[in-house]
């Protein structure tokens, strides 16, 4: 009895020890329990269906898959009032997950953080700033919210600038000595994306010599609603010769709008979007589009690894900050053909996103999440 006792002395003794060095080490986690599988909700803010939504969701379980993550995938079908209710009932479910990713909604950021903060479940937020108003509220992770522990969303005002000069680019190569007249369709008043990719547009224009920027219209995302916004933009602004979408949808909707006037894409009219969409890559391949600006689906299996080393006691924020921003890259005729090769039917599956992770690389110094870095990690 006495060995035993003795036995189960050094074990706790032992256990203690290992948790106060973890802790000294700085690499303690509250919540962190060896063995166990990291659990992780994801509220998918549309239906199934949505092609960017899809994609995103599709990378992200297959980096939740390669790290060991027990993901959940919750679809809140649309609507900011929609996903914001479903936060409130995954964070009021029992079990509760370890983490909560999410999509910030105007207006309601600030109810998800409170719930979030009374239920003591770590949240990180992708994809879409949070808006100046509700900014003023919320602040930034770990300000207010002390649960709020990451935010990463695509430099949107890059990605509208980006776009911009390349079409404005391809017309001044076509058209010489033209006046450059644009016009734009956007996504939704109250979405940060939408508003910060009209700026980079905006700002591209006035950088850009002999160029006239005649109107940025809002069309929902909706590329029906594009469509029909274009038909009557052209008419008003018949001189004009640059599109520019803030969706590869909308751009195929404006496509479609230039052909009934009898215009030709990338011949007298140039027209691009964002999202990397496979609808909107093959229309890069045909010739319709002139570009489309992406890579921030990628989000979703990067929050993954960030997420896998918190968990493990490695604070992704002393390398990255707490709100990182992601750059959209440009896929255009010359590169379209590369990226389908290599991004074609399962290629997420063929990724090993483990290569990813500075807890299971510890001489990684940095972490890398670029187009270059992803095609170069594909499983042995």
């Amino acid at each position: 009895m006495a060995h035993m006792a003795l036995a189960n002395l050094l074990r706790t003794a032992r256990a203690v020890a290992c948790v106060v060095w973890v802790a000294v080490s700085g690499l303690y986690v509250p919540g962190a329990h060896a063995g166990e599988k990291i659990r992780v909700t994801f509220i998918n803010p549309d239906k199934p269906g949505n092609p960017f939504w899809d994609a995103l969701t599709e990378f992200m379980q297959a980096a939740a898959s390669d790290l060991d993550i027990d993901l959940q995938v919750r679809h809140a079908g649309g609507g900011r009032f929609s996903a914001s209710n479903l936060a409130q009932e995954i964070l009021q479910s029992d079990p509760k997950p370890d983490y909560l990713v999410y999509i910030p909604q105007v207006r309601e950021i600030g109810r998800t953080l409170q719930a979030a903060e009374a239920a003591k479940v770590r949240s990180f937020a992708i994809n879409t700033d949070v808006l100046p108003e509700d900014k003023i509220l919320v602040g930034a992770p770990g300000d207010t919210y002390k649960y709020w522990i990451g935010h990463m969303f695509p430099n949107d005002v890059q990605a509208g600038r980006d776009l911009a000069l390349v079409l404005l680019r391809e017309s001044r190569a076509k058209y010489p000595g033209k006046t450059a007249e644009v016009i734009g369709v956007s996504g939704s008043r109250d979405s940060a994306a939408a508003v910060d990719r009209n700026t980079g547009l905006e700002s591209a224009v006035s950088q850009f010599e002999n160029t006239q920027l005649n109107q940025i219209v809002f069309a929902g995302w909706d590329p029906q609603d594009a469509q029909l916004r274009t038909a009557g933009l052209l008419k008003r602004y018949p001189q004009t010769r640059v599109l520019w979408a803030a969706s590869d949808a909308m751009a195929l909707g404006m496509v479609t709008a230039a052909r009934a006037q009898g215009r030709t894409p990338g011949s007298d009219v140039f027209i691009g979007g964002v999202d990397w969409s496979d609808a909107g890559l093959v229309a890069i391949a045909q010739g319709d589009l002139v570009a489309s600006m992406g890579g921030h689906f990628m989000e979703g299996g990067w929050a993954m690894v960030l997420l896998h080393d918190y968990h493990h006691g490695r604070d992704f924020s002393s390398a990255l900050g707490s709100t990182i921003r992601s750059e959209m890259q440009v896929i255009h005729k010359g590169n379209v053909l590369s990226y389908r090769k290599s991004f074609s039917g399962k290629y997420a599956d063929a990724i090993d996103f483990r290569k990813f992770s500075r807890v299971l690389n510890p001489g990684l110094k940095k972490y890398d999440f670029s187009l270059k870095a992803v095609l170069n990690a594909s499983k042995q």
